[in-house]
């Protein structure tokens, strides 16, 4: 390293920790043999480790400034070394040596810009109902600031941010302060007066207030009660987060269910979010570009890397470009291979069933299909088609809310695969009857190796091979999931091409054809032709009626409306989610005091009700006037009380 007129060597280096939120190096003048400490890092660390007389007056002002502008922030620091500090001493200081009584340097600015089709991405998700949470190791009001621009947290919602102290351990909540333009009072709080809860009467920081940003006054005035609206969201930061985990694990369904940002989270915590996302019915796809986003994107359902480095390993899908809009594209082939699946399954089930039926009416009359007419169907057919359904593209409109079937033994495939069954047996009933009314008719009497030509035959292969080709139809779904017949050239024209076959087939086939498939057929001025065809059209009515009215609407509306009265829906996040709208009292947005109860784990405290440490810490921070406003203060307690506020997981689990 070379500076203008002076060379800098690094003889050591104390590499990035997440857990430690700094970097250090040891770096040597050459020229004058001046030994220094630099470290940089997350500003609330560098503060811990600055001397409190190297911070200015207005260090917390001039952070929240550039942080409630999307600006991600770090800060540096710097400690000279003994001069005759040799390079073996050197080797062996412990990085808690190193990192302490630093100098502040300043604070590095640095600009992560929106990319452009973010925000529109981020809408595309929100109108198809799938929620939008941001977890990040920036600073809390850098994260709510980008958040506030891309649309994860709306214009038209309140953010109510979650604190977590450790020592003794309490909750508050407060109403974030997102203006960026606010004129911070001369009566603010001073960085030297901030006591931390566990630091006795020693000049130590509170850097959990900073990183919240609670250091600038908020426009509630004094034991005034803030009532929040239904339209609210949870921000927290990592250190919240290990606390809600270790003393009101309870909680945490709630606070998921309407969190959408989550700052200061470590690579641990990020994975622990997924499984707790997880556990309350959601399916998590996870984005990351880096190695401490690891652990989250292999625990997720679906992990997406935006970057070929680590992450990309431990993702199933990598994106080439570093943009969110592989999330959509992701999802968009992800519903089109369900539901491609699904209807390949049900297709070959039908078919199946189908031919099942064919043959036992058949053997009621000691007849069978032939030979050529299984090879027909079989390779024919069914190969031709289970092959061009699947080639049919996702669809590029809008996503839609309503998520397609993932179980295949569930109402909804089940009720459809049933239906279509009971309409193709009523048609070939009716088929396999309808052929004895004609004069013409000839019962067939079983012969030993004989032909199995007979009119009973003729009749059911003909409407049966109708019935292949309109289950192959039906079931290969369309928009919203993937893109209609028309967009599938391969399925299209297969499709005419063996309508046009099996027409011809059974109404005016060459004779070399018609003694391979062993057909008897009609003669040339009945009317049965006409007879079959009335069928097949009267068969596809009924089989997309009852495809696209009765099950594609009525009873996925039915069975949507009976999803809340199930156990696993009131555990899911969609039942905890209901259950928040009927909660108006919670969370607690107030300066009102609320008694203690031995029967609450987690009581609301009044400041004069914490320890004399705490009380002294609430007392110049808890009012309005000195910009601090603390809120309710909720206690924690043993595990195995109850609370009035916080409901067993047992009962309510949901995001």
């Amino acid at each position: 390293m070379k500076f203008i007129g002076q060379e800098i060597g690094i003889i050591r280096q104390f590499p990035f920790s997440s857990s430690l939120q700094c970097m250090s190096v040891i770096a040597k003048h050459l020229s004058s043999n001046l030994t220094h400490v630099y470290t940089k890092g997350a500003p609330e660390k560098i503060l811990s480790l600055c001397n409190p007389s190297s911070i200015p007056s207005d260090f917390d002002q001039v952070l929240q400034r550039f942080t409630k502008q999307g600006y991600r922030v770090i800060a540096a620091g710097y400690r000279a070394l003994k001069n005759n500090l040799s390079y073996v001493k050197t080797q062996r200081l412990t990085r808690e040596q190193a990192e302490c009584d630093l100098t502040l340097l300043g604070l590095i600015i640095l600009e992560n810009r929106l990319k452009p089709e973010s925000a529109g991405v981020l809408d595309t998700l929100r109108s198809a109902g799938i929620r939008s949470i941001m977890v990040t190791g920036d600073n809390m009001l850098t994260a709510l600031s980008v958040a506030r621009d891309c649309g994860i947290v709306l214009e038209t919602e309140d953010v109510i941010t979650v604190h977590g102290v450790a020592v003794p351990p309490y909750l508050y909540f407060t109403a974030a302060d997102m203006n960026v333009n606010q004129t911070i009072s001369s009566n603010s709080v001073k960085l030297s007066t901030i006591m931390s809860p566990n630091s006795g009467n020693s000049i130590n920081l509170n850097m959990d207030l900073l990183e919240a940003g609670l250091l600038s006054p908020l426009s509630t005035a004094a034991n005034t009660p803030i009532k929040s609206s239904q339209r609210y969201t949870f921000a927290l930061t990592g250190k919240t987060w290990s606390l809600l985990r270790q003393y009101c694990p309870e909680l945490i369904p709630k606070i998921i269910t309407r969190a959408s940002v989550f700052s200061r989270m470590s690579p641990d915590q990020k994975q622990q979010l997924v499984q707790e996302l997880q556990g309350i019915g959601y399916y998590v796809a996870m984005c990351g570009d880096g190695a401490n986003d690891c652990g989250a994107l292999k625990a997720a359902h679906t992990g997406i890397s935006l970057s070929e480095a680590e992450s990309s390993v431990a993702s199933p899908f990598t994106s080439r470009k570093a943009s969110v809009e592989c999330v959509v594209r992701v999802i968009r082939e992800g519903r089109a291979a369900l539901v491609t699946s699904v209807g390949i399954f049900k297709f070959m089930a039908g078919y199946s069933l189908v031919q099942f039926v064919s043959v036992i009416m058949l053997y009621s009359i000691d007849n069978n299909l032939s030979d050529y007419q299984y090879l027909y169907i079989d390779l024919f057919l069914i190969s031709l088609f289970a092959f061009s359904i699947s080639r049919t593209s996702a669809y590029e409109g809008p996503l839609v809310k309503q998520r397609p079937e993932t179980s295949l033994v569930s109402a909804l495939p089940l009720t459809s695969l049933i239906g279509q069954l009971v309409i193709s047996i009523a048609i070939q009933l009716i088929s396999f009857i309808a052929i004895r009314y004609n004069d013409w008719f000839v019962p067939y009497e079983y012969k030993e190796d004989e032909s199995l030509e007979s009119y009973e035959n003729y009749a059911v292969f003909s409407v049966s091979a109708l019935q292949y080709i309109i289950l192959a139809l039906v079931f290969n779904k369309g928009p919203p999931y993937r893109q209609g017949l028309q967009s599938n050239w391969c399925l299209s024209i297969i499709s005419i091409v063996i309508v046009a076959f099996t027409v011809y087939l059974f109404i005016s086939p060459f004779e070399i054809l018609r003694s391979k498939f062993e057909l008897k057929l009609p003669p040339d001025n009945s009317s049965f032709f006409y007879v079959v065809l009335m069928l097949g059209l009267l068969n596809l009515a009924l089989a997309v009626f009852h495809e696209k009215i009765l099950c594609d609407r009525l009873l996925v509306k039915f069975l949507s409306s009976r999803s809340h009265k199930s156990k696993n829906w009131i555990s899911s996040y969609a039942g905890i989610e209901h259950e928040l709208q009927k909660m108006t009292d919670w969370p607690p947005l107030s300066n009102d005091r609320f008694s203690s109860s031995s029967s609450s784990p987690f009581s609301y405290t009044s400041p004069e009700q914490l320890s004399p440490t705490v009380r002294s810490t609430v007392q110049s921070n808890g009012t309005a006037s000195n910009g601090v406003n603390l809120s309710l203060h909720r206690r924690f307690h043993s595990e195995s009380e109850e609370s009035n506020y916080a409901t067993p997981a047992g009962s309510l689990q949901h995001i």
